[in-house]
């Protein structure tokens, strides 16, 4: 049920009467053309009114084998709109009492108010749904970070707060959960409630400068299953041709589902304005060498019922797709740079991915060249030279070949700039041994 302003019989007729009417859609039309006259007002957001509409209302009878709407619109009527899928429906007046004893007595139809109720008539395989766990699973996983505010009737313990203190016979200790006999006396084996489902704010909506490392830590460990913090992260925030707004982390260890199907993990979940839409596979959003990226991507630019199969095709999401590539390079280039010792620990477990990238992507091969390690003799040791209290090789010795601690160190890694940084002069060529 909601708290919404209803439907007369003629919203009813175009809204759930039309198979894959878009009420949302026709609202939002009429409201741009009234914005687009002299005096018109601004223009409205459409992700506030997701779910106002009866958006996905068929989707009802994949577990219904009827669905009753009752609904009034403000001073209007009490009205049922019902249907068991056979292809036709009827809309009939209701009254209270009917209201009452199939959507509850806490109904606000029932009290006089307007809005609309939904009554399912299960099937007989669907009996799942009537679990209050199956419910609020299933809110959380698509909803929790719609606007409006979702909430379920469910019962819960009762606290001291759930009874005034004149009204509480004496001696009763309510924190203790004791009883009171006799007659008044109230019982602490709980209360029924309307129990809120979807309270978090989407942490990619809010201002980077108001989030804390924890906030970013915890969400990372909540979507990745990941029991250590990511190594590098960015929010994104476009607008523009592209809106996207995004969070991207590079993990510390490769996923345990990276190479699962060749790398099809599902490393990205895709939001359509704030509606949970699937688990997407991380190279549907960024090239294959990047499938460790974890993370969450929600645009305005999709639809709502759009399908895996037409996800590939959109050219929003060729858009999508080139961003969040710049922005896992510019996140692995910045550790490069700024925090070593964290770049060696990413290279260690997706330097091979890098280098895959350097053969398949070649819009990114030049920056991935510039992200390659290879190992090498040459030491920190070596550049500091007698300042650093090491001798430095012998005469006739080739300087590549030395090593103050008689082999080659985990973390003697070099990049190519590096390397040609310390060249000699006379060096016309770059000499390497490939194998085993």
């Amino acid at each position: 049920e909601d708290s919404g302003v209803g439907m007369t019989r003629a919203d009813l007729v175009s809204c759930l009467g039309t198979v894959a009417h878009s009420g949302t859609k026709a609202f939002m039309e009429a409201a741009k053309k009234r914005a687009s006259q002299p005096g018109g007002g601004a223009q409205m957001d459409g992700a506030d009114l997701i779910g106002q509409f009866g958006v996905g209302f068929y989707s009802a009878f994949l577990v219904a084998e009827r669905v009753t709407a009752y609904t009034r619109s403000e001073d209007g009527e009490l009205l049922a709109w019902e249907s068991d899928a056979g292809g036709s429906y009827t809309i009939r007046p209701a009254d209270a009492a009917e209201v009452r004893a199939r959507a509850g007595e806490q109904s606000r139809l029932a009290a006089g108010g307007h809005g609309t109720a939904l009554v399912l008539d299960l099937k007989k395989d669907a009996s799942a749904y009537l679990k209050e766990a199956k419910l609020a699973d299933l809110v959380k996983t698509h909803s929790s970070f719609v606007q409006p505010p979702i909430k379920i009737w469910a019962q819960r313990q009762r606290i001291p707060s759930d009874v005034p203190a004149a009204a509480r016979p004496a001696g009763e200790d309510m924190s203790q959960g004791k009883q009171a006999g006799g007659a008044g006396g109230h019982k602490a084996d709980g209360v029924w409630d309307w129990r809120p489902l979807n309270e978090l704010k989407p942490l990619w909506l809010r201002d980077p400068e108001a989030v804390k490392d924890d906030e970013y830590t915890s969400f990372y460990k909540a979507i990745s299953g990941d029991f250590e913090a990511p190594l590098a992260r960015r929010h994104v925030s476009l607008e523009g041709r592209v809106q996207l707004r995004a969070l991207l982390f590079l993990p510390r260890r490769p996923p345990l589902d990276m190479l699962d199907g060749r790398g099809k993990g599902k490393g990205i979940k895709l939001y359509v304005r704030r509606v949970f839409i699937c688990d997407a596979s991380a190279e549907e959003f960024v090239p294959e060498w990047a499938s460790f990226v974890r993370g969450v991507v929600d645009s305005d630019e999709l639809e709502l019922n759009i399908s895996r199969e037409h996800l590939q095709r959109t050219r929003a999401v060729a858009a999508i797709r080139k961003q969040l590539t710049r922005r896992v390079l510019e996140m692995a280039e910045e550790m490069a740079r700024d925090r070593p010792e964290d770049y060696d620990t990413f290279y260690a477990a997706f330097g091979k991915n890098l280098k895959l990238g350097v053969h398949e992507d070649e819009r990114s091969r030049d920056r991935l060249l510039a992200l390659l390690r290879f190992p090498s003799t040459h030491t920190e040791a070596e550049r500091g030279g007698v300042e650093s209290g090491l001798q430095r090789p012998a005469a006739g010795t080739d300087p590549t070949l030395f090593s103050p601690t008689g082999g080659l160190a985990a973390s003697n890694m070099t990049s190519l700039a590096d390397y040609v940084s310390r060249m000699p002069a006379h060096q016309q060529a770059i000499y390497f041994i490939s194998g085993e």
